[in-house]
């Protein structure tokens, strides 16, 4: 295709086009870019999987040994978002209406569930640092056990996905997660 060069990177390349600003092209499915800073490097949707920032991270050695002081993700906008997936059946998503704040957050999910018939579903409340930022509906949940194969996970789904919004196998979180806490009620 004549041309395709001008609209994507048909191989890794990395481009500065003005001081202290890189753009790495064909380390992901986006082009990432780079801002050097006195303080470190920042870092702007560095790709969809660990390894991507692995091939990323061993590129931009070789512009900079500055330490990545942040990343700044637009995953779905920036926006947290709670899926459940009912049996492949039915998604139902609620999602913060407004971008994830910089720094550290406390992301909290809270089920209560809609009824005593089992598999009733119920309502998902979401919030970011103590401030409901979204709540809905779920009409059906699982009325008993999930399949064999499927797994409880952090930072990645290693089975079958929760949302089309990312792919089988290779979707780990490339970010820090400091703890995780899960209350029965």
């Amino acid at each position: 295709m004549d041309g395709i060069d001008k609209v994507t990177w048909t191989g890794p390349t990395i481009e500065q086009p003005v001081e202290g600003i890189w753009v790495f092209g064909g380390y992901g499915l986006a082009p990432i870019s780079i801002i050097d800073t006195d303080e470190g490097l920042i870092a702007f949707d560095t790709g969809d999987t660990k390894h991507d920032g692995e091939l990323l991270l061993k590129a931009l050695r070789t512009v900079s040994d500055k330490p990545v002081k942040a990343i700044i993700y637009g995953m779905k906008d920036g926006k947290v978002s709670y899926v459940y997936n009912w049996l492949g059946k039915e998604r139902y998503t609620i999602a913060s209406p407004d971008t994830l704040p910089s720094g550290k957050a406390t992301i909290q999910f809270e089920f209560a569930e809609g009824g005593e018939k089992i598999g009733a579903g119920g309502t998902g409340k979401l919030s970011i640092n103590g401030k409901k930022v979204a709540e809905g509906q779920i009409e059906n949940t699982v009325p008993a056990v999930f399949s064999g194969d499927e797994t409880a996970d952090v930072g990645l789904d290693s089975a079958t996905p929760v949302t089309e919004d990312y792919k089988e196998r290779h979707n780990e979180f490339n970010g820090k997660i400091v703890k995780v806490t899960v209350e029965l009620k």
